[in-house]
């Protein structure tokens, strides 16, 4: 420290930081790149307002709609972008006495027939005025800035907690604002315990129901096996692209179940498919089959523990 004529300080403070070669620097901060707080529990709080959830993986959409409902909500869900300006239109149109249409619309940008991006832009050019959250695996600023650009109030990264989404589409639908497209959920990570199925995490997700948990075992057996089955075919038949798509896909289902290991093994085959290397795709592809097995064997054991040390 040294102290000038004026009696003002100067400081100098030296960090051990370790190699930052490789580390993005910044020479500002903008706040869209500023994470939302992680959210509080929410466990009893309640959200009031119809919402229409796009999202194409089964799994996904049945635990998303799942907590909304639980939560109060009113929730109808779509598969694809397409079905989602269907839905909205013939709200719109309706002439029931009742109805108000959506009041907020969920909606995942990696859909099948029209994807999230073009269907939020067709929505906006339509005159749809209401909140449009994106629901996205993708955390990065340029994916965020595309959001933005078709007309997205606001983003729920994936994997979904379940506090956070509901905290999130709280904002929107009870105080009529949220925070505006800054108040990001950043997570580039996938979910945390490796090998372990944080069960008491597993199921707060659904609010203790664990019927509710073994139909999203059941839907992950069926889709994940499906899934599986069709990269083995895209493989086979050399088709690198639907490759890529159904490892994003089964990586959005194994995202919901709180393990690392198969949500990067996807993410992997994902990479290395985008990249031409088929190779090591099958490799990857076999592996995540072992992961995928041993993450259902491991759910079904959970849950008999469960309801065996569940009060009667």
């Amino acid at each position: 420290m040294s102290r000038s004529s004026v009696s003002s300080s100067n400081f100098r403070l030296t960090i051990a930081t370790g190699a930052i070669r490789d580390v993005r620097m910044l020479s500002s901060v903008s706040l869209m790149e500023v994470p939302r707080p992680r959210a509080s529990a929410t466990q009893g709080r309640k959200i009031e307002g119809r919402i229409l959830l796009a999202e194409d993986n089964p799994v996904n959409q049945f635990l998303f709609a799942t907590i909304l409902k639980t939560a109060g909500a009113q929730v109808d869900t779509v598969e694809n972008g397409l079905d989602a300006l269907i839905k909205v239109e013939a709200e719109q149109n309706s002439s029931a006495t009742d109805s108000r249409g959506y009041d907020l619309i969920l909606m995942d940008m990696q859909m099948p027939v029209l994807d999230g991006y073009a269907a939020i832009s067709r929505l906006r050019e339509s005159g749809f005025t209401k909140p449009i959250l994106a629901l996205t695996a993708h955390a990065l600023m340029e994916d965020r800035k595309r959001c933005c650009a078709v007309g997205c109030d606001d983003f729920v990264s994936k994997p979904v907690e379940k506090d956070m989404l509901i905290q999130i589409v709280g904002e929107w639908l009870n105080k009529g604002q949220g925070l505006t497209s800054a108040a990001v959920q950043v997570s580039e990570q996938a979910p945390s315990n490796a090998q372990k199925i944080d069960l008491t995490a597993l199921v707060s997700s659904v609010n203790g129901d664990l019927a509710v948990l073994r139909n999203l075992t059941t839907l992950l057996q069926s889709n994940s096996s499906h899934l599986i089955a069709e990269m083995h075919r895209a493989m086979n038949s050399g088709n690198l692209l639907q490759t890529q798509q159904l490892a994003h896909s089964l990586k959005g289902t194994v995202s919901s179940f709180m393990v690392d290991r198969p949500f990067a093994t996807a993410t992997a085959i994902e990479a290395l498919a985008r990249a031409g290397n088929i190779t090591d795709a099958r490799i990857q592809l076999e592996s995540l089959s072992l992961e995928v097995s041993a993450l259902l064997g491991e759910l079904k054991r959970l849950q008999g523990r469960e309801l065996t040390n569940s009060p009667r």
